[in-house]
């Protein structure tokens, strides 16, 4: 249990300093596992990049529970954990891309939902998105979906509903900044 002390930062032990830090050390570790995947599965060792994107997902789960759990949230580390998802998907993505499994426009796709996702929270009150959190989760299952099943007619329900849910996500972070500024 977390002391109140501990959950104000007003110091407490050694070992429960170094847990408010797990969240940040398990995302950056999911950053890394960017890297490995994109060469695992241009590699073809798809039941490896499967474990690694295992890794992947369990972290991202963990991380938020964790940043709760301390009482540690931050703005950067929202960021943080956004940009570890992000360069995941990316990397599973584009890797996807060189084997020609699916279009570097997709890639292109997810680029710019995450960077509209960035500016858009940027001039916004909050980085929360929902929508987005759920665009994230249904690209994860994509990546895994893909790496499980080695079929062209599933890899075709994948891009359309990767490409939809990501044209989602666009219009409704337009939406939120739009309703933001209307507020103001």
């Amino acid at each position: 249990m977390v002391t109140g002390q501990f959950a104000a930062g007003g110091g407490g032990s050694l070992t429960l300093e170094l847990l408010r830090l797990l969240p940040q050390f398990l995302t950056g570790l999911r950053l890394v596992s960017a890297l490995l995947l994109w060469w695992l599965v241009t590699s073809l060792e798809f039941q490896s990049a499967l474990i690694c994107l295992g890794f992947a997902i369990l972290s991202d789960a963990v991380d938020g529970s964790l940043v709760r759990r301390f009482g540690v949230p931050s703005r950067a580390g929202a960021y943080f954990d956004a940009t570890a998802d992000f360069a995941v998907v990316a990397a599973a993505f584009s890797a996807f891309a060189h084997l020609e499994i699916y279009p570097t426009w997709l890639v292109a796709l997810i680029a710019l939902a995450f960077l509209v996702f960035i500016l858009s929270s940027i001039v916004t009150p909050m980085i929360y998105d929902p929508i987005g959190r759920h665009i994230g989760g249904i690209l994860f299952v994509a990546t895994a979906a893909t790496l499980l099943l080695h079929d062209f007619l599933v890899q075709s329900v994948i891009l359309s509903v990767a490409t939809g849910s990501l044209g989602m996500t666009l219009g409704a972070r337009t939406a939120y900044v739009l309703a933001a500024y209307r507020h103001l």
